[in-house]
């Protein structure tokens, strides 16, 4: 190029932020860079054409001396290599070209690999520029388009003072799309391959050509975390997808293509060791009353789920290794089991159920009754209580238990009955409490 040959001295700063992601190692060149008569040039700093190492490897400093790059730790911090390239008779550079980012936990993200096509002579887009920057060399233009993400294509054009006048886009056209290209004399377009053309990111995102061994990122809204801003089946996988992301609110689809839609949850990313746990809340969490009612089951508590049906949620327990909804039961006078069924509650196919502890179907057990911890009166007559509420007396007592067969999960209905008037006219009475239902681990 003409402008190297005329000066001194010339230079061009590139910088790769990295995650997991080597430039070098051992005798492979994981990334180069192309030079302007298109040679590949494997050297990161300085003028040292076959050094194959970044200024930290040159200088002997950096995360780990024996290594040629801060990003060849391959580790899960966020490291970066800096170079300011100096060798005229290879500047400026043509071309990037980066590797080891195809793993989930993979990323370089700042890396980016672009390549432009032929310019087009006497034409610019209009109503996509993003950025206009006057500089003093042409070739700046395509420079200050690789360091902006969203830049896919520029507008170049003299300016005064021997200056140019760069237009950075964020769309491209064909030449014939006469509403978006104009003719104006002495300039020309030059856009990018632009794989963000067919619109790959789902939900809003915004997509970023360069980026990734699939030629582009997505830039997703905050409830849509998939790697094309799809909304993933858990928050369990969420966390595979994205370690860093945050406990709040987000949009999961389970079942996929399968036909039910998308719904939104809270993910807790600190509950169960980090996993990453979906929890649905409903509108029977809190303390509610039983009474006035004698009959078996004559109490009923129908549970409705926040945002979802129960058809989107057997879909959750699907793809989830575990699945679990806690219950309490405070009863004063009002019995579950004994003699008969009192209490049981529905499934999420609308089968009754007395078991009140576990994954195990023990019918008509509750949690101590799992262990043989039930109070017990002392002349029970060989009538064992398999519920602490069967005693049946004048003193507040209480059942708990967390349910965990996600063929059964989430809880449909509560039902209960003896909460009436006793013989001896005690109020007979009792409250219920019910927890979110939770998911974890990926199936």
């Amino acid at each position: 190029m003409s402008i190297t040959r005329l000066s001194q001295l010339c230079e061009q700063f590139v910088k790769c932020e990295c995650k997991s992601s080597k430039l070098f190692t051992k005798n492979i060149a994981y990334a180069w860079w192309v030079s302007s008569d298109s040679i590949k040039i494997t050297y990161r700093d300085g003028a040292a054409a076959k050094s194959s190492k970044c200024a930290i490897g040159i200088k002997g400093t950096g995360a780990n001396v024996a290594r040629k790059c801060n990003c060849d730790a391959n580790d899960r911090k966020w490291r970066e290599d800096n170079s300011l390239l100096t060798n005229k008779t290879h500047l400026p550079v043509k071309h990037l070209r980066f590797g080891d980012t195809d793993l989930d936990h993979e990323e370089g993200d700042n890396c980016r690999d672009i390549l432009f096509m032929e310019p087009i002579p006497n034409k610019v887009i209009t109503g996509h520029v993003i950025k206009i920057l006057e500089l003093p060399y042409e070739g700046e233009c395509h420079v200050m388009c690789y360091m902006e993400p969203d830049c896919v294509s520029i507008n170049v054009r003299p300016s005064y003072g021997g200056k140019y006048k760069c237009e950075l886009n964020n769309a491209t056209a064909d030449v014939d799309q006469l509403t978006v290209v104009q003719e104006v004399a002495d300039s020309y377009y030059r856009a990018i391959e632009n794989p963000c053309d067919s619109n790959p990111c789902y939900n809003g995102g915004t997509c970023q050509a360069g980026f990734t061994n699939k030629g582009f990122r997505c830039i997703c809204p905050s409830a849509f975390q998939g790697i094309e801003c799809e909304a993933v089946k858990s928050c369990s996988e969420l966390r595979i997808i994205h370690p860093e992301a945050k406990s709040g609110n987000y949009v999961i689809d389970p079942d996929g293509d399968g036909g039910l839609m998308p719904y939104n949850v809270t993910c807790n990313m600190t509950d169960k060791n980090g996993v990453g746990v979906t929890v649905i809340s409903h509108d029977s969490e809190s303390r509610t009353l039983v009474d006035g009612c004698d009959p078996e089951g004559c109490y009923s508590r129908e549970i409705v789920y926040t945002g979802a049906s129960f058809p989107q949620l057997a879909s959750l327990t699907n793809v989830s290794l575990h699945c679990e909804q806690q219950f309490k039961f405070e009863c004063f006078h009002v019995r579950m089991y004994k003699n008969r069924d009192f209490a049981w509650w529905v499934s999420r196919d609308s089968m009754n159920m007395t078991y009140w502890n576990g994954s195990v179907f023990n019918p008509r057990k509750c949690a101590c009754g799992m262990d043989n911890s039930c109070q017990q009166r002392a002349n029970n007559n060989n009538k064992i209580n398999y519920c602490n509420c069967d005693m049946n007396d004048n003193t507040w007592r209480e059942d708990t238990g967390l349910l965990t067969n996600k063929l059964h999960l989430p809880v449909k209905q509560l039902k209960f009955g003896d909460s009436g008037t006793a013989k001896n006219n005690v109020n007979e009475h009792g409250y219920h409490t019910l927890g979110k239902f939770k998911c974890y681990g990926k199936h």
